[in-house]
């Protein structure tokens, strides 16, 4: 009997902290504070409406969760965030289920991990 050992994918994300934090400081809200959690809720938010529209296999809805999310991490300096919602939107368009599968299950992976991390940002950058 062989065992195979099965690898957890490891993504790198790229926040640019300076926009993230002029963002965050342009902000009407008072609390940079309340300006972190609500810019995390949104891209949960988001990422959420993105995950459920595929498996209710709803493409019109995805593809609006999808501009959401562009929009939040162009705004806000997720780089690595925009980039896999525009390969999740190209496999969305050629109507390819399992690209989009992957795609979009590698978008919730980085998105996850980039919410960690903007939470775990140095003060000075937010």
């Amino acid at each position: 009997m062989n065992v195979v050992t099965m690898r957890e994918p490891v993504e790198h994300i790229h926040i640019d902290t300076q926009k993230l934090g002029l963002h965050l400081r342009n902000d009407v809200l008072s609390d940079q504070g309340d300006g972190v959690f609500t810019l995390a809720d949104a891209m949960a938010q988001a990422l959420g409406e993105a995950e459920t529209s595929f498996l209710n296999n709803n493409y019109v809805a995805l593809k609006q969760s999808l501009g959401e999310i562009s929009e939040l991490a162009v705004r806000s300096g997720f780089l690595t965030i925009g980039q896999v919602a525009h390969d999740v939107a190209c496999a969305a368009l050629s109507n390819d289920r399992v690209a989009v599968s992957a795609t979009l299950h590698r978008l919730l992976r980085i998105g996850e991990k980039s919410l960690y991390a903007m939470w775990d940002l140095p003060e000075q950058f937010v």
